[in-house]
């Protein structure tokens, strides 16, 4: 890579992509052996190599968006380590990650009964730089699939009370979460929330609500009342 630079040679965005997500894979097999002291050594090269490698894309059009792409690629893929390093590069080098990787990531802990490692991406995320709805939403998801339903709710509400957007999947996710643990004043909440706070919800959000509230102890009041919101 430096005799092309030192030649005056661009190098390709695809290559680098390919440099940097095999620097990211030789660091993850590297942590995983016993020797702590070649360890150590591996990923200080590895580390300032992958560096190198991500300032010059970046330095490219559109090269932190074609990072970002890499880390959703490697979370959906269940590649967490990986992603997890590279999006802690970005951050290092003061790039903020697209919303939308970040979220990939969270949502693939959640997946992996991971909570541990998806509540510190979300605080690393919201110390670093000011977080939005998908990021919120994605660790709402999270929660719901770990199980702390009440956590997600609280999140949930946090985020509504500071004006960001309510994903319409997450809201069914909650939800449906919720009627599971008998928590109907919980969804009444949050349909009043939706209702008046103009959230579009889609078909089965409205489906999630209507079945929710006929599973609650009072059935006929609750339906009732949301046949009132909807007429509304």
């Amino acid at each position: 890579m430096k005799e092309m630079n030192n030649g005056g040679v661009t190098m390709k965005s695809s290559t680098m992509v390919s440099i940097i997500e095999m620097y990211a894979r030789n660091r993850t097999s590297v942590m995983q052996e016993q020797d702590s002291s070649s360890k150590a050594l591996a990923c200080q090269t590895d580390s300032s190599a992958l560096n190198a490698t991500l300032k010059s894309l970046l330095d490219t059009p559109g090269g932190s968006s074609i990072a970002c792409q890499l880390i959703r690629k490697l979370a959906r893929e269940g590649r967490t380590c990986e992603a997890k390093f590279l999006h802690e590069q970005l951050t290092q080098l003061g790039v903020k990650p697209e919303d939308s990787a970040t979220s990939t990531l969270i949502v693939q802990y959640g997946q992996e009964q991971k909570l541990h490692q998806a509540e510190e991406l979300f605080e690393s995320a919201s110390t670093s730089f000011p977080i939005r709805g998908p990021v919120y939403n994605a660790m709402v998801d999270a929660l719901c699939k770990c199980g702390n339903i009440g956590e997600a709710y609280h999140l949930f509400m946090k985020m509504a009370d500071q004006g960001h957007s309510r994903d319409v999947v997450t809201i069914s996710i909650l939800v449906t979460h919720l009627t599971k643990h008998g928590k109907f004043q919980e969804v009444e909440n949050i349909m009043h929330g939706c209702f008046h706070g103009e959230v579009e919800l889609d078909t089965v959000a409205y489906n999630t609500f209507i079945k929710s509230m006929l599973e609650s102890v009072s059935k006929q009041a609750n339906y009732t009342q949301l046949s009132t919101y909807m007429i509304a």
